[in-house]
C-alpha cells in the first residue's frame, strides 16, 4: 500500500487520510452522545471541532515560527511541509486555552467535556488501529510483521493497540449514561495511559528525559492526571455526601424541636382528648 496518494498536482499522505477518517468516526460517536445529554442544544461539537482545527493548522505551519523565510523563498513548501512536534504542543496549548474559555461561556461542566473526549478518542484510535498498520521495533516473535523482506519482522503495534482499545471502548460505552460524572475520563487517563506506556516498550524510541522518550513522559502525565482527578472526584463525592448528611440532620433536629414545643404538645393533647371523646360517643351509642 503506498504511503502517499497523488490527486493531480496534490500529494496527500495516506496516514493523514486514515487519521481524518478515524476522526470523523469519533466525531459521529460524539454526536450520538450529545443528543442524549442535557446539553443537546449546546454548540459543544463546534467548539471541539474548532480546537482540532487550531491544533492542525498550528502544527502544520509551525515551521514558519523558526524559518519565516519560507514565505518568500519557497511558498510552495507551505502545502507540502510537515509540522514539528514543538508546533503540535503549541497547538494543543492554544486549543486547551480556547476550550477553557468556551466551556466557561457555555457553562458546561469540564468533566462532561472530558468524558466526551475520552470516548471519542478511544473510538478514533480503535478505527485507526483497524485500518492502518503500525510497525514497532524489530522482533523474532512468530507474530511479527514484515515490510519488504520477510527476514526482518517488526512488532505489530496496531494489533497491540486493539488489545487495549477494544475492551476499554466496550466498557466505556456501557458507562455512557454516566457521561459528565468524570469517572469515564479518569478511567481513560489512568488505564489508557498505562496501556500506551506498555505498547511503547515495543516501539523504537529516542530518549528524552530520565531514560524515557517524549511519548512515554506524556503517558506518565496522563496516568498522573487520572490519579489526581480520581482523588478530586472522591473528595467531591465525600463533600456532597457530608452536605446531604448535615442537611438530613438539620431537618431531623427541626422536626424534633417542633415536636418538643409546649404549644405543639398542648395541641396534641387536645387532639387526643377530642379523639377520645369521639371514640367514647361512638361506643356509647
Amino acid at each position: 500500500m503506498p504511503e502517499i496518494l497523488q490527486f493531480g498536482p496534490f500529494m496527500i499522505k495516506l496516514n493523514w487520510l486514515l487519521m481524518g477518517f478515524s476522526g470523523m468516526v469519533g466525531y459521529y460517536v460524539l454526536q450520538k452522545l450529545i443528543k442524549n445529554s442535557p446539553f443537546y442544544d449546546s454548540p459543544i461539537l463546534d467548539k471541539l471541532f474548532n480546537s482540532f482545527i487550531i491544533v492542525f493548522f498550528v502544527w502544520k505551519f509551525s515551521p514558519l515560527l523558526f524559518s519565516p523565510s519560507i514565505l518568500w523563498s519557497n511558498p510552495y513548501r507551505l502545502i507540502t511541509m510537515i509540522g514539528s512536534s514543538t508546533g503540535l504542543w503549541i497547538g494543543v496549548t492554544v486549543a486547551v486555552f480556547y476550550m477553557t474559555i468556551s466551556i466557561r461561556r457555555l457553562k458546561v461542566p469540564a468533566f462532561f467535556i472530558g468524558d466526551l473526549l475520552a470516548i471519542g478518542t478511544i473510538t478514533s484510535v480503535l478505527v485507526y488501529s483497524l485500518i492502518g498498520w503500525q510497525y514497532g521495533s524489530a522482533t523474532s516473535l512468530p507474530w511479527g510483521i514484515s515490510i519488504e523482506s520477510p527476514q526482518f519482522k517488526y512488532h505489530p503495534i496496531n494489533v497491540y493497540m486493539l488489545f487495549i482499545t477494544v475492551p476499554m471502548l466496550i466498557y466505556l460505552w456501557r458507562q455512557r449514561s454516566k457521561v459528565g460524572s468524570g469517572n469515564i475520563v479518569v478511567l481513560f487517563l489512568t488505564y489508557f495511559g498505562a496501556g500506551l506506556m506498555l505498547v511503547s516498550l515495543f516501539k523504537p524510541k529516542a530518549l528524552f528525559l530520565l531514560g524515557l522518550s517524549g511519548q512515554q513522559i506524556v503517558y506518565l502525565l496522563m496516568m498522573a492526571a487520572g490519579f489526581i482527578s480520581s482523588m478530586f472526584l472522591n473528595r467531591l463525592k465525600h463533600h456532597e455526601q457530608t452536605s446531604i448528611s448535615e442537611r438530613d440532620e438539620d431537618q431531623h433536629d427541626a422536626a424534633w424541636v417542633l415536636s418538643s414545643d409546649p404549644g405543639n404538645a398542648v395541641a396534641d393533647q387536645i387532639r387526643s382528648e377530642n379523639s377520645s371523646k369521639e371514640n367514647r360517643t361512638i361506643f356509647s351509642d
